[in-house]
């Protein structure tokens, strides 16, 4: 009886003591409530999202123009339909640096070394360059620019992150 009397007395100081603290936490309702809040906030997140990645990929499906993305060495990072629509090549053919066996051969070096000046400098830039069209099944002028996309610390994105948009002239 001893041992029940000291625990019911210990347990009422520490109640005394935490009680205030225990008091001004939120309710499971209010807990509940916030949850529900932030559950529709997130849904409507993704909603917007899904509908921005939609629009995104029917830009990308219905644009005439060649709008590719690699990584910050120039390979490419993800399938690309504009690429295949234009050059005729497969995602297995063109993925990381197989594009280069639709630029013609001449034209590779300088593009090559602007791309790397591009890296260097963290700038956007220029190149006219010869892109094998498949359907003409020969090379046609591009001219496309390179833009870097930046990390919130300024850095250049790795994978799947720099975008190269370009356009075809016949």
């Amino acid at each position: 009886k001893f041992t029940t009397a000291v625990v019911s007395w210990v347990t009422v100081g520490a109640l005394i003591r935490y009680a205030p603290r225990i008091m001004q936490l939120p309710s499971i309702a209010e807990t509940n409530e916030r949850l529900k809040a932030e559950i529709t906030q997130r849904k409507e997140t993704e909603r917007m999202l899904r509908e921005s990645q939609e629009r995104l990929h029917a830009i990308l499906s219905g644009t005439r123009s060649i709008v590719w993305t690699t990584d910050p060495h120039g390979g490419f990072a993800s399938h690309q339909i504009s690429w295949e629509r234009y050059t005729g090549q497969t995602w297995n053919e063109y993925e990381d640096f197989g594009w280069a066996d639709a630029i013609h051969e001449e034209d590779l070096p300088e593009l090559r070394r602007r791309w790397q000046t591009s890296l260097e400098t963290g700038e956007k830039h220029q190149a006219t360059f010869r892109l094998w069209h498949a359907p003409s099944k020969a090379y046609r002028a591009c001219i496309a620019e390179a833009v870097p996309v930046r990390n919130d610390d300024g850095s250049i994105r790795d994978r799947k992150s720099t975008r190269l948009n370009s356009s075809h002239s016949s």
